[in-house]
């Protein structure tokens, strides 16, 4: 990772389950581009919910020590998109609030709220973030 100032966001690649997407996800990261400047993990990356914590860390200590080479700034925000979409109108009015925990990825400029997206059940959605924008893709 660079500087130049390219961020992709990723949610929801649930590592641990037997639907996650996770050769896809380690190609993704694998192939993480320099222009890269900044990772952010948006959550639910790893399954805590549905396996225990412990075995989900060992399964996935190589996506880990990965992420740890790339020094990433990890956020855990986990909004539905009603409340997603007061707190734009109301708390932080004019700036752009990316939220994930969906499997309908969207960017919506005109209301400056985008999710982005999950990599379970065949999906491998992220957010490109630089000077030109938000854009929606799928690896």
């Amino acid at each position: 990772m660079t500087g130049n100032g390219k961020c992709i966001v990723v949610s929801d690649v649930h590592l641990g389950i037997e639907y996650s997407n996770r050769s896809k996800f380690i190609d993704f990261i694998d192939n993480l581009g320099d222009d890269v400047d900044r990772l952010v993990l948006l959550g639910d990356i790893l399954e805590f919910w549905r396996r225990d914590p412990v075995g989900v860390m060992l399964e996935n200590i190589d996506i880990i020590q990965k992420f740890m080479s790339l020094e990433p700034e990890e956020l855990m925000i986990k909004k539905y998109e009603e409340y997603a979409i007061e707190l734009v109108n109301e708390k932080y009015k004019g700036e752009f609030l990316i939220y994930g925990h969906s499997r309908k990825p969207y960017v919506k400029t005109e209301i400056n709220l985008a999710n982005s997206g999950s990599w379970v059940k065949g999906s491998s959605d992220y957010l490109e973030i630089d000077e030109h924008g938000v854009v929606l893709k799928s690896y």
